[in-house]
């Protein structure tokens, strides 16, 4: 993921379990290290945000509000804005459960997921042609998705302030 990271502009982790909440998997320590990576790396405007699929165990809108800030503290580098993506499918919709890193210069899959941080085990990594991120890339605009929005979109900075876009 590392030559991805260190030049995309836009950024967007697609996994439809990702969670931020603390005992949740590992989803927090992966983060951390895209993160650290976009902080030594040339510095530039990024959008990053992470996508993944409601389900009846996920928290309102508020409560990720309330603490999300506090679960990822002192992690995003200054200038950036961490923006969370919660989406519904339609059961008779198109299925959203690959995981994906996409950005504006390329992407790749991650069949295991992002919770995959350490050593404990493997994962296959398949990286996308262009043409092929860009179309998964676009299934995760708000205007173009096959899926519906669950929540507000939040917006998570440095300092740990969360607002809704």
């Amino acid at each position: 993921m590392r030559p991805l990271i260190r030049v995309a502009k836009q950024i967007s982790i697609v996994d439809p379990f990702f969670n931020l909440r603390p005992g949740s998997g590992r989803y927090v320590d992966t983060l951390r290290e895209i993160l650290i990576d976009l902080e030594n790396s040339p510095k530039r405007q990024i959008q990053f945000q992470i996508h993944y699929r409601t389900d009846d165990r996920r928290p309102p809108a508020e409560f990720l509000e309330r603490h999300a800030g506090r679960w990822i503290d002192g992690i995003i580098p200054d200038g950036i804005h961490l923006e969370l993506f919660e989406w519904e499918t339609d059961p008779q919709g198109e299925v959203f459960h690959d995981r994906h890193l996409l950005c504006d210069c390329g992407g790749l899959s991650i069949g295991h997921g992002f919770d995959a941080a350490g050593d404990h085990g493997n994962a296959l990594v398949s990286i996308h042609s262009y043409e092929v991120s860009q179309q998964l890339k676009a299934k995760f605009e708000v205007t173009s998705s096959p899926y519906h929005l669950a929540q507000p979109i939040l917006s998570i900075s440095s300092d740990g302030h969360v607002s809704r876009l």
